[in-house]
């Protein structure tokens, strides 16, 4: 049987088929993010598992990311996994961008993993794993000074899917050793998300992030 990843949300799209009985990648499509609909999504997830001889009947599983991101991205996402789900009888889950990455990334290192996903302006939506996987916080907005403030608090990683935040650091002179920016989910290091989804995971609620749900940074009257 096979699993199947469906991403539109982070800042590349990408469909990966994993195959349960070898434990390994067999096909990807990357394309572009720009006008996306469920229309072309259906079309590039039957274009790779045509090129690899599945069918829908092979899944054993659907996974799809749920957000934080673009509105209509993650709605359009869910809306293909939902939509194959229910045709086919096959199980669907979700994962947020910060789980992918923090589940994906590489393991057994001694630091915090902080995941950036920029939202607007100097805003960024901010998670923190502890040893690249146990999870320490909810997704939450913040504003880039309150982040490089917990970034300066004990050694960790940072990791932003963009370049919004290593942008603002050069605006603003300041340098940052570990921060990993533009980074790309690799295909071959999916192995740990498809081995542990389960019934308890996400069952494709989309993670819509808000400012009035979040705290929103407030500069300081410097004149009284």
């Amino acid at each position: 049987m096979y699993a199947l990843l469906i991403d539109v949300v982070s800042n590349r799209s990408i469909v990966l088929i994993w195959s349960e009985k070898n434990n390994k990648l067999i096909g990807e499509n990357i394309f572009l993010t720009e006008n996306n609909s469920s229309e072309i999504i259906i079309s590039q997830i039957e274009k790779v598992l045509k090129d690899h001889g599945i069918e829908y009947r092979d899944l054993s599983k659907i996974i799809t990311v749920i957000g934080p991101g673009n509105y209509t991205s993650i709605r359009v996402g869910i809306a293909a996994a939902k939509g194959i789900g229910l045709a086919s009888n096959i199980p669907t889950f979700g994962i947020t961008q910060h789980e992918l990455i923090a589940k994906s990334y590489k393991r057994n290192q001694n630091y915090d993993l902080i995941i950036l996903v920029h939202a607007k302006n100097e805003d960024f939506y901010y998670q923190k794993f502890n040893n690249g996987m146990n999870l320490c916080d909810e997704i939450k907005i913040l504003h880039f000074d309150d982040i490089l403030d917990k970034i300066t608090e004990k050694n960790c990683l940072v990791i932003e899917t963009e370049n919004a935040f290593v942008k603002l650091l050069l605006k603003n002179n300041k340098n940052l050793k570990n921060l990993v920016s533009n980074y790309h989910v690799s295909g071959v290091s999916m192995e740990i998300i498809f081995a542990n989804i389960d019934k308890n995971t996400n069952k494709n609620i989309p993670k819509y992030i808000k400012s009035p749900n979040a705290k929103i940074h407030k500069k300081e009257k410097i004149y009284k």
